[in-house]
Formats: C-alpha cells, sequence, structure tokens
C-alpha cells in the first residue's frame, strides 16, 4: 500500500500496523517525526516527515539503517552508553537532545521521545520514537549564550572600570599607572602590560610603569612620531593592534624582532585620553596570537578614557597638594611639610643611630626694604635668598619657608663638624649682600642645633629642635648679624 504523497511506509511483515487509513495520514502528516525500530535499533517504520526533513529515500533507511548511524560520532556513543541502557532499564526516554545527520550531510537538532513496546511474553518487540525539529529550540539557546556573554562581558567591564577607581582614588600619576598595569595584566590574563605618560616637555612617552614584560621591549623614552604602536595609538586617538608576528612584520618591522625575541605574539596599544587630552597610552602583550574583535577594542577604548581621567585627577590631586604643602613665592616646603619631614627624620634617627641637624636662617635688614622699597622688592629678595639656600646645600637636605623673612634646613646624617661646614657654605652664599639698592642689602643669621640619639634622653620633637635653633639664630643677631650661632648644648 502506497502513502500519501507518494511515500510508502515500507512496513515489514513483522511491524505494526498503523490502523486505519485516517491515522495512517496523520502518522505521515505529523509536524514532528515518527520512527519504529527494533529492539537493536534497525528502522522498519518512518514517517514521510522525517523523511522531509533529512531528505533521505525511504528505502535507504527502512530495513537497512540503524538509528544510531543517523547520528554524530558523538550522538551514537551517547545513544549506546546513556540513551539505550535509559529505556531497557525505564521502558520511557523522553526529551533527549541529539543531532541527525541529513543525507546532505547537514545537522537536523531533534528532541527524541521513545517507548520500548513488549510482546504478550513481556519480551521486547518495538521502540517506537517521536522526533521533535529543535533548530529554532538551538538558536534561541545559541542566541540566549551569546546574550549571556554579552552581559558577562559587559558586567567584566563595569567591575574592572569600578576597580580601576576604587584603586587609584587619592593616588599620585605613578600610582594610577602601576594600578592600570596590574589590571591590565589580570583582566586579559596577559603576559603583561606598560603604560606610557606624556612627559613634561610633551616631546616624548615616558615608560611610567610596566609589569611582566622585559624593559627591552619598548623604549624607556618613546618619540610620540615612534612607529611603535604605543606612539601611533597616542598620534591617531585611537587603539592599534598587532594580532600576530606577521601582522607586526608588515606594518612594525622595528617591532616585530623584539617581538620573536620576548616570545610575544599579540598586542593592543590604546591611547589615554581625558576630555580632548591625549595623555599617554598603555599596551597591553599576549603570548597567543588573538584577534581583537570589535567589542574589545571598544572595550579598551573606554578603559583608555577612564585611565584618563584617573590620571588627571591624580595630577589635581598632587597639584593640590603641592599647593598646601610648598610656599606660593618662593616654590619651598612650608612649616607643615618641614614639621612633617622632621618627624619622619627623628624616627629615622632613632632607628639608625644617626645624627641630624636643624637649621634656622632669618635674614637680616628684611624689614628695612618692605618698609623702604615696598612688598614687592621683598618679594625679590625672599626668591633670591632661597634660591642662594637651595644652592648652598646638599642635594637630600630638606629647606623650607617657615615664616615670613625666616627659612629652615633639615640635614640628615651629619656630625657637628660637617653641620659646620653647611653652616659656612650658607654662610657665604648669604653674605655676599643681595643688593637691592646703594643703601640697602640683605644677609643672614644662622642658629643650627645637631640631634644624637641618646637612650637615656627622650626624643624630642619638631618645635623643640626648631625652637632651639630659632634660640640660637636670635643669639646670632645680637653678636651683630651675618653670623652663626649652636644652640646650647646640642651643637
Amino acid at each position: 500500500m502506497s502513502d500519501p504523497a507518494g511515500v510508502r511506509t515500507g512496513r515489514s511483515p513483522s511491524a505494526p500496523t498503523v490502523g486505519p487509513e485516517g491515522a495512517e495520514s496523520f502518522y505521515n502528516e505529523a509536524p514532528c517525526g515518527f520512527l519504529t525500530t527494533t529492539p537493536d535499533g534497525t528502522i522498519v517504520n518512518v514517517n514521510a516527515t522525517f523523511l522531509e526533513w533529512t531528505g533521505y529515500p525511504h528505502d535507504e533507511i527502512v530495513g537497512t539503517r540503524r538509528f544510531a548511524e543517523l547520528l554524530t560520532p558523538g550522538g551514537r556513543l551517547y545513544h549506546e552508553t546513556h540513551f539505550a541502557p535509559l529505556l531497557r532499564m525505564h521502558g520511557v526516554v523522553k526529551g533527549i537532545a541529539l543531532d541527525v545527520v541529513c543525507f546532505d550531510g547537514r545537522l537536523l537538532p531533534v528532541f527524541v521521545h521513545s517507548v520500548l513496546k513488549t510482546g504478550s511474553d513481556g519480551r521486547p518487540r518495538f521502540i517506537h520514537m517521536t522526533l521533535s525539529d529543535a533548530t529554532a529550540r538551538r538558536e534561541y539557546e545559541r542566541e540566549l549564550l551569546h546574550a549571556r556573554r554579552v552581559a558577562e562581558e559587559s558586567d567584566r567591564r563595569v567591575r574592572m572600570l569600578h576597580r580601576l577607581v576604587a584603586e587609584t582614588a587619592g593616588g599620585d600619576r605613578i600610582a594610577v599607572a602601576e594600578t592600570l598595569a596590574r589590571v591590565l595584566s589580570e583582566v586579559w590574563n596577559a603576559l603583561g602590560a606598560a603604560i606610557w605618560l606624556l612627559d613634561t616637555n610633551q616631546s616624548a612617552l615616558s615608560l611610567t610603569s610596566v609589569t611582566g614584560v622585559p624593559l627591552a621591549l619598548d623604549e624607556a623614552l618613546l618619540p610620540i612620531d615612534s612607529p611603535l604602536p604605543a606612539a601611533a595609538a597616542f598620534r591617531f586617538g585611537d587603539p592599534v593592534t598587532v594580532a600576530s608576528p606577521e601582522q607586526a612584520g608588515r606594518e612594525f618591522p622595528l617591532l616585530s624582532a623584539q617581538m620573536v625575541e620576548s616570545r610575544l605574539e599579540a598586542l593592543i596599544g590604546v591611547p589615554i585620553v581625558a576630555g580632548q587630552m591625549t595623555l599617554g597610552a598603555y599596551t597591553v602583550y599576549f603570548a597567543r596570537n588573538r584577534p581583537f574583535d570589535a567589542d574589545e577594542v571598544e572595550l579598551h577604548r573606554t578603559l583608555g578614557c577612564q585611565a584618563g581621567q584617573a590620571i588627571e585627577r591624580a595630577t589635581l590631586y598632587e597639584e593640590l597638594r603641592r599647593v598646601a604643602s610648598h610656599d606660593a613665592l618662593t616654590g619651598l616646603s612650608n612649616r607643615a611639610l618641614f614639621d612633617d619631614r622632621l618627624e619622619q627624620a627623628l624616627a629615622r634617627s632613632e632607628r639608625t643611630w644617626a645624627p641630624l641637624a636643624v637649621l634656622v636662617i632669618d635674614l637680616d635688614g628684611f624689614k628695612l626694604v618692605n618698609d623702604r622699597l615696598g612688598h614687592r622688592a621683598g618679594d625679590r629678595v625672599l626668591v633670591e635668598a632661597a634660591h642662594h639656600l637651595r644652592d648652598a646645600v646638599r642635594p637630600g637636605d630638606s629647606v623650607a619657608r617657615i615664616g615670613g623673612d625666616e627659612f629652615a634646613v633639615l640635614c640628615e646624617d651629619v656630625d657637628a663638624d660637617q653641620t659646620a661646614h653647611i653652616v659656612r657654605r650658607i654662610q657665604e652664599a648669604m653674605s655676599s649682600p643681595t643688593p637691592i639698592d646703594d643703601e640697602t642689602s640683605v644677609t643672614g643669621s644662622i642658629g643650627a642645633v645637631v640631634y644624637q640619639p641618646d637612650p637615656a634622653q627622650a626624643v624630642p620633637t619638631p618645635t623643640e629642635l626648631l625652637h632651639d635653633a630659632d634660640t640660637a639664630m636670635y643669639q646670632a643677631k645680637a653678636d651683630g648679624k651675618n653670623r652663626s650661632r649652636g644652640g646650647a648644648g646640642r651643637c
């Protein structure tokens, strides 16, 4: 008997009948696939829907093929190790996801429901299978998985940006750069990262922080017109990617040899931007070839802007701290910063038993300058005096303006003889009068005190040391000005 639409069911004499003609029509035209197999899986009946889905000729599979032979290799293994044992054990298996290999090689995802039928003797006779087309479901799952990955990437981006903001809050430019290099390496599981910031002359990029990458890979000072990716990203204002050594050889020949030597195969250079200003660039290095898709490039572009804001904020904080701790006229440390440095120096002195010295210098005749020539002339005198002091002391000594015309110097690891030598150098610098006019000149009186740690005595406070030096300075003034005196009992 022929099936509707010219498709033969091909039932074997042992196959179960499908009932009246109406039931047979439903069997063939149902919106799902029907198969009947023997207990060993040989297909003995199949409906027209399944043949239409898969493109198999009727005679190609009925009576000649087992159902497992229509599956992918992985599907066959799953059928043998899970599907068939479950069916034998329970008699019913529902909702198993498999891929059927169609006649033309396409894969058809299906959900399979199977029922094991037994004879009157209780022995298995047939397996009835219903197959639902899972193509739409599989596509939905792929879209769902993609959406989940996008959401996870977005969440990772937010966490990374929040982490960068949290860890760089209140830090200086160096701290921001170090945090950025560490975050970049960790989040991307990269070989390393390097951060360049525009130098003070705005003529080159200075390597500010690097992690996990040989320093020889890139210049410590990178000219802005350099062909390397970091400089290119800085100039173009957009990320520059190198996905493989082959690409590096074509586009960045100077970088190619360094990449091979350092066993790097991919990198991305990203500008660090704040508003309309490009402050620097960073590079992330990878040990394997890798593509950089649009989403990742956009993430780096966003991170470059976030890093730029953090660096700009750190620069502003640095300037505010400098203004708060330095004298606006002379640029020297102010009293608060000097006291802090002196307190730290005393703590170091107690640990190392190294002596230190505190000097106080007051300008002689400064009041006459202000009274006769005005405050503008007085300001010039103060700036000139600050210049003389900086030139007279050692590079590591701290110089501060602690009052109107009063200065202080902190010298660590010096004894009385060394302090006396420093005092003489200051006297020489200050003894050449700072000319104001034909009748007025300014010199300086110096008071000095040396502190030598002594277990039998309490550690003095910064105020006490400054008081001793200040007292010695007033004694020098009393002796005739333009002189120096040591603090009683200490120098």
